[in-house]
């Protein structure tokens, strides 16, 4: 419901849904029913999918250490470098685009 909420208002600010995406946390490596009915409601959305890193995570935060560079080749690391990597090329959209304005 939360997310409906959101999204609406995104459509009442004329938010483009191209740049929406939909983050599902903690998710498993089966598709569960709540993935399947989240592709369903958001059609029209990225889903992007976070694998569930408990574990992993309380270690790294516990030793100082980041749990991308630590554990790479995790499915958690994977998904986050590949959500950054996306979500970088709109920040470097961004730069451009501002790079010749001064203050």
């Amino acid at each position: 419901a939360a997310a409906r909420r959101w999204l609406n208002i995104f459509d009442d600010l004329d938010y483009p849904r191209s740049k929406t995406i939909c983050l599902v946390n903690r998710s498993r490596s089966a598709p569960s029913t709540i993935e399947t009915q989240l592709a369903h409601f958001f059609g029209g959305l990225q889903l992007w999918k976070i694998p569930n890193a408990y574990k992993m995570l309380q270690d790294c935060l516990a030793k100082g250490q980041t749990a991308v560079f630590k554990y790479p080749r995790q499915g958690y690391s994977k998904a986050m470098m590949k959500l950054s990597q996306y979500l970088g090329q709109y920040i470097e959209r961004a730069d451009d685009q501002t790079s010749g304005n001064t203050l």
